[in-house]
């Protein structure tokens, strides 16, 4: 396993280059975020989710990861939805033209239907559901997030 260069962006002392990634795309597109605001406490799990971005959607956390997550990482993004009553955004990998996957805090539900597919839609404050998330068509209506991909990828740290 690679060890993450933590990484400074802004003040904030982020864990990793990708986190600090992730931050830059999120100034890009205007969307306001806390840097681990608060940990959690999911039955006896420390938790501590990567970003809170207050006004996209009401308030959602946003959790950064290199690539998928394990199952156990998927169980605590869940558990974290449920026990704060927030949607989970999972940011998996570098920002990128593609949807991103986000848990609604629903219990007693099986764990495949509680996910949708999104992509920001900052004009607005929200994030786009796209219902294919393969074929993401809004992209070209969406020039503040391509641009957000771009600043991101060209972030030197």
């Amino acid at each position: 396993m690679i060890k993450a260069i933590e990484t400074e962006y802004k003040g904030h002392a982020f864990r990793s280059r990708l986190e600090a990634r992730w931050a830059t795309a999120l100034d890009s597109l205007g969307i306001e975020y806390w840097y681990e605001p608060e940990g959690y406490d999911l039955d006896g799990v420390w938790y501590l989710p990567d970003f809170w971005l207050p006004k996209l959607q009401g308030g959602i956390y946003a959790e950064v990861k290199p690539g998928s997550p394990t199952d156990a990482e998927y169980q605590k993004i869940r558990r974290l939805a449920m026990a704060s009553d927030r949607w989970v955004l999972l940011l998996d990998g570098p920002p990128d033209f593609r949807s991103y996957v986000f848990y609604e805090p629903v219990q007693d539900v099986p764990p495949a239907i509680i996910y949708h597919w999104a992509i920001f839609w900052p004009r607005e404050n929200r994030l786009f559901v796209d219902p294919a998330p393969h074929e993401v068509k809004a992209l070209e209506n969406m020039p503040e997030y391509i641009a957000a991909v771009h600043h991101a990828r060209k972030a030197r740290f």
